[in-house]
């Protein structure tokens, strides 16, 4: 994000120019940080669904719909800014320790069977597909690089 003339007039009374230079890219990351956040869950929940072709809400226990519950709970924690208990509207769950219980598991089993990890690469690049027709490309380079700060 680049500064009018108007602002930067008036940030260059109050700070020195390399000031100026890190403000300009600490605002923009942190821009991107905020957009990369407005993604609809409705959208993730749909994106899951037709993956994996199951009612994500349905109640009950069988394993390809727990698993689409579970992967669209970790995406849901991963791309939104919702809290647990209004997460577990979307997925059809009651308790927000289950929400809990998701994330950590996706994570996990990423980590340990390859098809896992290639089945969530290729739903989370579904889901910046539609971001990017959305809103427009963003570095994630740059905006991963602000979390080591």
């Amino acid at each position: 994000m680049q500064f009018t003339s108007r602002e930067k007039r008036k940030l260059s009374k109050r700070f020195s120019p390399t000031d100026l230079k890190f403000i300009e890219s600490t605002v923009s990351i942190a821009k991107r940080k905020i957009v990369e956040k407005i993604i609809e869950p409705s959208v993730i929940v749909s994106i899951v669904k037709k993956f994996y072709g199951v009612e994500i809400t349905k109640r009950t226990r069988k394993r390809e719909y727990a698993h689409a519950r579970s992967v669209a709970s970790f995406f849901l924690h991963k791309y939104t800014l919702l809290t647990l208990e209004t997460i577990c509207s979307y997925v059809g769950l009651t308790d927000h320790t289950s929400i809990i219980h998701h994330v950590e598991k996706v994570s996990s089993l990423k980590d340990v069977y390859p098809s896992v990890d290639a089945e969530v690469n290729e739903i989370d690049k579904e889901i910046q597909n539609y971001y990017n027709n959305l809103y427009g490309k963003i570095d994630t380079d740059a905006s991963n690089s602000i979390q080591t700060l």
